[in-house]
């Protein structure tokens, strides 16, 4: 019984142990600063006024393509939340940049 207990036990926490993604509503939710620029910025906010909003993996800005997330990254042990941008305003920069929950 001790066994079956156990592993009950293990397979409602595990699943919220593994997670390693963020949904939309909880990247909305925090602060994001810049890790490796591309040109978007230090800090990315969104707000509840609609000033900056996610639809479809695109994040708008004031209704206009702003960046791409081509990653999101959550890690219960390390804290370590990131999403991973590339930025589809300013066609000059290539490169992904990453920007950290704070």
């Amino acid at each position: 019984m001790k066994t079956y207990n156990f592993l009950l036990i293990l397979s409602l926490t595990l699943p919220s142990c593994t997670q390693t993604s963020i949904s939309d509503k909880e990247i909305m939710q925090k602060v994001w600063k810049c890790g490796k620029p591309c040109g978007l910025g230090d800090l990315l906010i969104f707000e509840k006024t609609n000033y900056m909003i996610i639809r479809n993996d695109t994040i708008l800005r004031l209704g206009n393509p702003l960046a791409k997330i081509v990653k999101r990254n959550f890690n219960r042990w390390t804290e370590d939340t990131k999403i991973h941008l590339i930025n589809i305003q300013d066609k000059a920069y290539k490169d992904t940049c990453v920007y950290h929950a704070k």
